[in-house]
């Protein structure tokens, strides 16, 4: 009997036990053609997949929190395509996809509550990379991309031709930074409502490159944004709304002095709220053509820089109540509007 009821009150304990899944999962594959599917459900799972070889496919779901996945591809000459999806707080994605590689995808979801996860992507040397990131509504959550860093890859890098970056936030006090480098560069970084405390950076062309593209959107209270350009033909949008004490910052050309300014650039900002500040520096000391400047401010205590230099620049700028304007432009052809009053009627 006391075995009996021995065994009864085991099985009762495993019974009552919380499902708190502790699931890992580690593939190593080398090859070509290798195609790696994972799921797991439960809290405090791991997930670790490498891949070297052609035509590399990678595939991890999760489901709850405090999960982290991992994919690694290397597949110089061939197609990488990389997915995590996670749902639940504290998780941890990262796709590191390395190699002179073509048509590279790498996604990173991490949907219901937000809160405290971390997604992270590299793409190294590719041609037609694409990185998308998207996180849900919650708070604390980081994004980092970076496409043709060579620094970041142990200084072996080229880096990226044609590399195309999504990112989408939801949320409050969320951080997403984006790295490009190399040539025909694009960003596209959206922080959306229900969001206050964003903050957001995109540095594209850091060591050469050109026509690089980069847009911003945040909605929210107290938002930061920044980009960053050192290349030939660089557009860059930066757009911040409903909330208040933004601030905006477009950096175009000559980055730390490095590099020549660039070519045929066009700052973009606007922001609609109180306490905005918006600066557009472009060319940074010479070389340049083409520049043209637009900053438009709504609500109160707006201020604005424009720095331009080199040839054939145009800064326009529009401000509403007790804003304050300051325009220096250098070179031919130049030509500022600023107007500066009262919000326009409803």
């Amino acid at each position: 009997m006391k075995k009996i009821f021995a065994g009864a009150s085991i099985i009762a304990l495993g019974m009552a036990a919380p499902a708190y899944a502790q699931n890992n999962s580690d593939v190593n594959q080398e090859g070509a053609s290798n195609e790696a599917t994972v799921t797991q459900e439960g809290a405090g799972n791991s997930s670790d997949i490498d891949q070297i070889g052609d035509l590399n496919r990678a595939e991890v779901q999760q489901q709850d929190l405090n999960n982290a996945a991992n994919i690694s591809q290397d597949s110089s000459g061939g197609e990488e395509f990389g997915l995590i999806v996670q749902h639940g707080e504290d998780s941890v994605g990262t796709i590191n996809q390395t190699g002179a590689s073509f048509s590279n995808v790498a996604t990173i979801s991490q949907s219901q509550t937000t809160i405290s996860n971390s997604a992270t992507i590299f793409q190294s040397d590719s041609t037609d990379g694409e990185a998308r990131t998207s996180q849900a509504a919650g708070s604390n959550s980081v994004i980092n991309v970076d496409q043709g860093n060579f620094l970041a890859s142990g200084g072996g890098g080229t880096g990226a031709t044609n590399a195309r970056v999504f990112v989408t936030q939801h949320g409050s006090d969320h951080t997403a930074t984006v790295t490009q480098v190399g040539s025909d560069q694009f960003a596209d970084v959206d922080q959306m409502i229900p969001g206050t405390g964003n903050t957001s950076s995109v540095s594209q062309g850091t060591y050469g490159g050109a026509t690089s593209n980069a847009y911003i959107l945040q909605i929210g209270d107290g938002d930061t944004a920044e980009i960053a350009q050192n290349s030939d033909n660089n557009h860059a949008e930066i757009g911040q709304g409903g909330g208040s004490g933004n601030f905006s910052a477009i950096d175009q050309g000559f980055a730390n002095g490095t590099g020549l300014g660039g070519d045929s650039n066009v700052a973009v900002s606007a922001q609609d709220g109180s306490g905005n500040f918006s600066a557009i520096s472009q060319n940074q000391t010479t070389t340049g053509g083409m520049n043209n400047a637009d900053v438009l401010q709504e609500g109160t205590d707006n201020t604005s820089f424009v720095l331009q230099e080199g040839s054939m620049n145009m800064a326009t700028v529009n401000q509403y109540d007790g804003s304050t304007s300051t325009v220096n432009q250098s070179g031919t052809s130049n030509t500022v509007t600023v107007n500066q009053g009262t919000p326009p009627a409803p």
